[in-house]
């Protein structure tokens, strides 16, 4: 090994146990991201609450609708549901008049 290969092979583990590393990030809700406009723009920012793209942030199951839905074209029924704090989605095909 040279003196050159020395850092090298280091960074390479540097670099190879950062990327192994599960990664914990969770997203901004966007009242906390957003906060520093709200203080200043609050009718704005109360507006902007109520759009889809406000909503669209954040942990999926927070605000997850469960039920089914039956796509009657196709004959997909699909079906969302909560157990133990996880999310699952089933879809099934099921007999279908229009198919």
């Amino acid at each position: 090994m040279t003196r050159a290969s020395g850092p090298r092979i280091c960074m390479l583990l540097v670099l190879l146990v950062t990327a192994l590393q599960p990664a914990n990030v969770l997203p901004t809700p966007v009242r906390g991201a957003d906060a520093t406009f709200a203080r200043c723009y609050a009718k704005i920012f109360r507006s902007y609450l109520t759009t889809s793209m406000a909503n669209a942030s954040g942990l999926a199951r927070e605000k997850l609708r469960v039920g089914t839905f039956v796509h009657s074209h196709s004959g997909m029924e699909y079906k969302i549901s909560v157990s133990d704090d996880r999310a699952s989605m089933f879809a099934e095909l099921t007999m279908c008049e229009n198919c």
